[in-house]
């Protein structure tokens, strides 16, 4: 569909313009359109700052998790600052079924972000807390009151 560029060929504007483009699309939902033309980008060997991050959220509305947990790692790595990827990928390991993985990032989350975005990180918070109650959950106490346990 689309015609890979060599990194010699991606200029500003054409990366400027492919990514409006891409927003476009995935904004109407053509989630497989804007990942093209995203990871366009991305192999034409300019860094984009978030060009990770888009291509994550495009595979996550796209349903493909694995691929998002990937990206959204790699995002992580190539831009520690964006709290985004970061949250994103503690929500996605959790639609994996990986908790104790997605615990672990909301709690990362909240003490590298804790001071710049204190309601994200409070929704961090919240997060890991429910998620920790899931994995290990409080024993169940017994019905009724002592007095009637005896009786």
């Amino acid at each position: 569909m689309w015609s890979t560029l060599t990194r010699d060929t991606l200029t500003a504007s054409t990366v400027e313009t492919r990514a409006g483009l891409a927003a476009r699309y995935y904004a109407e939902g053509r989630y497989d359109d804007a990942l093209a033309l995203y990871t366009e980008i991305h192999q034409g060997g300019r860094h984009v700052m978030r060009v990770e991050g888009q291509i994550a959220n495009a595979h996550f509305r796209a349903g493909r998790l694995e691929q998002a947990a990937t990206w959204y790692e790699q995002a992580v790595a190539s831009s520690p600052q964006a709290p985004g990827p970061a949250l994103n990928l503690a929500l996605t390991l959790h639609r994996l079924g990986r908790d104790g993985e997605a615990i672990a990032h909301y709690e990362a989350f909240q003490q590298r972000f804790g001071a710049a975005f204190p309601e994200l990180a409070e929704r961090a918070q919240l997060a890991a807390s429910i998620l920790r109650e899931r994995v290990d959950p409080a024993p169940a106490a017994p019905a009724g009151t002592a007095d009637e346990r005896r009786e």
